[in-house]
């Protein structure tokens, strides 16, 4: 006997063992109980979530020796004919490769003929969005009032794309994606029934790859069949699939809890080796991160993540080690990774960079602990504003920089969170036009906007980039954006902002600073702070007013 894949062989056979769609089985089975069966069915949905077994299925229970009834007996000839493919009063037809009028008019015309030996003539028509807008406008009358002896199931992946008019004369049914544990007991039980030894992690890893199309996960399943003799593992899923694993994943959020870098460098250097796609690992990081979070904000988070027991412990227990705004920031830096990797030409550099980040000390720093420590040690209270950042404005001194508050440009009558969003603008403008100037400009900051002339500065490390913006091309894509943007023409000049002071300069400047300014003692967490931030402290007098 040929060989049968498991998507065709545990195909479901009564409405029953539909998986995940009970909103429907549901309904329809009272309808046909109810004897209230419309002339024309819709099912819209997925890839792989059941639409057209539900519609054999149907086609069955409406035309059984034993019917119409809600479940059909899957004995009698019709339903044995029915199954098979084979029935001359059920008709599968492909909208792709039939979609033209001269078809639906060759339909039209059997649609007279009766029934050869069951009760209805069905007509199921797959990928029913295919056909021509003149096929279905030729089908409308028939659809409409079709002979009793006939049904019509239609069943589309894109139901958008069918006429509103075929859509009115149709009973809808929205196929859902299907839950991922409903995928996992599914899979339990033709493995069973396959004698097969697959470990449940294996399991949850290939209902996720699914993504909600339980043929998908069968036709996975199957490519594991010929593991039966050892048993299929997650690490046999993970490399079949591409998978960096959620061991891995477990192992590299520990090694960042304990500021390993060089720990959390060599497991990224391990799943490179061993020819991972690092987007995969990036994309499976940041649903770890999700995962974290919800552990964390939710009781209910065993509902809501989709993990064996056991790796739910250890999702809650890595959750605990973080605060909520860490997880954000966490997972701010891998989302910014994943929508620019594709335009760094060696994609490992930019995972490298946020990793050190994350495991140098003071990598996460909570915000919050600071500002309460410096309420302590001001011994004042200190307003937190969301103030623009956008204009950097340049004191005399060029070796001081300060956040200038709202300072209105004349000529543009434009205050600081106006010039923001034309600044976010032009970066991703000139992204779009060239996208390394694009990233360029991105990581310079905003100086001074007097009349026609735009500075633009560049913190030290990034005199590369600098460079590259003051080629004539380049400089002129810069120009072009702004001057479009602010409505006049516009010139660029690039700076470097000053270096760093040197120990002497700093010494200096304490020593004048206690002088003239006596600061209560401070304490190792203020000390990390002001380090970490290059800062000062300053009183709540001394701010800038607006």
């Amino acid at each position: 006997m040929e060989y049968q894949t498991f998507a065709l062989r545990w195909r479901p056979q009564t409405f029953d063992e539909v998986v995940g769609q009970e909103h429907i089985t549901t309904t329809l089975k009272n309808a046909i109980r109810q004897n209230r069966i419309a002339h024309a069915y819709l099912f819209a949905g997925p890839r792989g979530t059941g639409k057209t077994s539900t519609a054999r299925i149907l086609a069955k229970a409406l035309n059984c020796k034993e019917g119409p009834k809600p479940e059909p007996c899957n004995k009698c000839e019709n339903c044995k004919e029915i199954t098979a493919s084979n029935s001359l009063d059920v008709l599968e037809i492909d909208g792709a490769s039939n979609r033209g009028i001269d078809e639906i008019r060759a339909l039209k015309e059997n649609v007279k003929l009766s029934p050869s030996s069951s009760r209805y003539k069905i007509y199921i028509i797959d990928e029913v969005h295919m056909l021509t807008e003149e096929a279905f406008n030729a089908l409308l009358k028939t659809l409409e009032e079709p002979p009793e002896h006939v049904k019509f199931i239609f069943a589309t992946t894109r139901p958008q794309k069918i006429l509103p008019t075929i859509l009115s004369r149709c009973q809808r049914f929205d196929f859902r994606r299907i839950p991922t544990k409903d995928i996992v007991e599914r899979l339990k039980e033709i493995s069973k029934k396959e004698k097969l030894r697959v470990d449940e992690d294996a399991l949850y890893l290939i209902a996720k790859s699914a993504d909600g199309s339980l043929r998908d996960a069968e036709s996975i399943l199957d490519q594991f069949s010929s593991y039966e003799n050892k048993g299929v593992t997650k690490e046999d899923v993970n490399s079949i699939l591409g998978s960096v694993g959620q061991e891995f994943l477990f192992n590299m959020m520990q090694k960042i809890i304990d500021k390993d870098t060089k720990g959390t460098l060599g497991l990224l250097n391990e799943a490179i080796d061993k020819g991972k796609d690092l987007s995969i690992f990036v994309s499976e990081f940041i649903e770890h991160i999700r995962n974290m979070m919800i552990a964390k904000e939710t009781d209910n988070y065993k509902e809501l993540i989709d993990a064996s027991d056991e790796s739910l412990k250890t999702i809650k227990r890595q959750s605990e080690q973080f605060s909520g705004e860490d997880l954000l920031y966490i997972f701010s830096l891998f989302s910014k990774i994943q929508s620019e990797m594709e335009s760094y030409p060696i994609k490992r550099i930019p995972i490298e960079m946020v990793l050190i980040k994350l495991t140098r000390e003071g990598g996460i720093v909570k915000i919050g602990d600071l500002i309460e420590e410096l309420k302590k040690l001001t011994n004042t209270s200190i307003d937190i504003e969301e103030r623009p950042k956008s204009v950097v404005k340049l004191k005399d001194n060029p070796a001081d920089l300060e956040i200038s508050p709202d300072n209105p440009d004349e000529d543009n009558n434009l205050n600081q969170e106006e010039f923001k969003s034309i600044w976010q603008k032009a970066c991703q403008r000139i992204k779009e036009i060239k996208t390394p100037v694009g990233l360029y400009i991105s990581e310079g900051k905003p100086v001074r906007l007097e009349g026609n002339l735009l500075t633009i500065g560049f913190y030290p490390g990034f005199s590369f980039h600098k460079e590259n913006l003051e080629d004539e091309a380049n400089k002129k894509i810069v120009e072009d954006t702004f001057s479009n943007l602010l409505n006049k023409k516009m010139k660029v000049n690039f700076i470097d902002f000053p270096k760093k002071p040197t120990d002497e300069q700093k010494k200096t400047t304490q020593e004048s600073t206690k002088r003239n300014n006596p600061q209560p003692k401070t304490n190792p967490i203020i000390d990390s702070a002001i380090k970490l931030f290059d800062g000062l402290i300053i009183k709540k007098e001394d701010r800038i007013r607006e």
